[in-house]
């Protein structure tokens, strides 16, 4: 770039000025110009954004030609665009951008090569043999890892389709994840591998990979409406949920709270259900002890809950250990008594044993409300007393 004498005075002065008017674009140099000052402010300090923006703006203190300028415009649009990825775009459209940004980059050096002839030649020439090698390089590096992505994509696949198509998919996913688990926490020491197969095992309909999945996007992702959304495919498969699906679930939810996050809404029900299931397959008393945690802090948020709900969800954990006591049935029988909902109310029957009482409330329903509380997990307990609905 070709500067007049005293440009560094020049530009103070104008960044001075501008700042006041354009901020975003003038304020971080104008910091790095105080804070250093500006006898040691170099063409080096300056970002993109801010040496296209000198260079239309301050044609006296930095002329150049308008291939040049126009050259330096398409770099600025390159960085906004690479500026304002995220997580969310394919790995193939990253490494396009990447590649059509370097293109754009040894462009803007053949230009300036071409065109700033008051550069002296050989400044020139020494400019372009030093960046068109360093593009080269990365141009090298890039392709490289665009090779490791696409193999490292197959190999999980060809997982994938393994866990798939075996006869026994959970003793295949223990087998499978421990291998990536290994790789990842022990001889990497980069969770990102064991992250991403995780995901694509959750997204092929993997059930022993949602609850990992879910933990990943409360706790790494901060994503709640995801993480529901994993669990809600767990529910969805319950014939295939195992105690190990449901105590990666926990895991989460009670990291989640530890740190002082709030659930949100649906997700709670969601957490009760599972637990629940979890037991009826496996009778571990810690996930009904885990269960009963999560339910008193929801008693304690009676914004994210109702009242009737924790109390129902607190005596169908405590009847599948123990007995209810005289106090524990003159809650149900409040509930009987005042509520408005009849599913609350057969919720309550079936912890009294009235079973019958809870039939004369699933033969006023329709085959939609039937089968929504059908998969709520008290209905396990109505089973269990000999009635069968289905």
């Amino acid at each position: 770039m070709v500067a007049v004498e005293d440009w560094k005075n020049q530009l103070y002065e104008k960044t001075q000025i501008a700042v006041k008017y354009s901020p975003a674009k003038y304020k971080p140099a104008y910091k790095i110009m105080r804070t250093r000052g500006i006898e040691n402010y170099e063409i080096d300090d300056m970002d993109v954004t801010f040496i296209s923006e000198v260079i239309h703006k301050c044609s006296y203190i930095f002329p150049s030609k308008v291939e040049t300028r126009k050259a330096i415009e398409q770099l600025t649009e390159d960085r906004n665009v690479n500026g304002h990825s995220d997580e969310n775009e394919e790995c193939e459209e990253l490494y396009r951008y990447a590649f059509l940004s370097l293109t754009n980059l040894q462009r803007f050096i053949d230009t300036v090569d071409e065109w700033e002839t008051d550069i002296p030649d050989e400044i020139r020439l020494e400019y372009r043999q030093r960046y068109s090698a360093e593009i080269i390089e990365m141009q090298k590096s890039i392709d490289e890892e665009r090779i490791d992505q696409v193999q490292r994509t197959k190999d999980m696949d060809k997982d994938i389709q393994r866990i798939l198509s075996s006869d026994d998919r959970l003793k295949t996913w223990c087998d499978v994840i421990k291998i990536y688990m290994d790789r990842s926490f022990v001889i990497d020491h980069n969770i990102e591998l064991y992250q991403e197969f995780i995901l694509r095992a959750s997204n092929a309909g993997i059930i022993h990979a949602h609850g990992q999945a879910a933990d990943y996007y409360l706790n790494t992702d901060k994503n709640c409406d995801e993480a529901e959304k994993r669990m809600r495919l767990l529910m969805e498969d319950k014939d295939n949920l195992s105690a190990g699906d449901v105590h990666s679930i926990m895991s989460a939810i009670s990291m989640y709270m530890i740190r002082g996050n709030v659930l949100s809404d649906g997700l709670e029900d969601v957490v009760v259900t599972l637990i629940n299931w979890g037991y009826d397959k496996s009778k571990n008393d810690e996930l009904l002890v885990t269960a009963k945690k999560i339910n008193d802090w929801l008693q304690e948020h009676p914004k994210l809950i109702g009242r009737e709900v924790c109390i129902i969800n607190k005596y169908q954990i405590k009847i599948r250990k123990t007995y209810l006591g005289y106090s524990d049935k003159a809650e149900l029988f409040s509930i009987i008594e005042k509520s408005e909902n009849n599913n609350y109310r057969a919720g309550a029957f079936i912890l009294l044993g009235e079973f019958d009482e809870a039939k004369k409330i699933f033969d006023s329903y329709g085959e939609e409300q039937m089968q929504e509380f059908i998969n709520y997990p008290i209905y396990t307990l109505y089973q269990q007393s000999g009635e069968n609905l289905m």
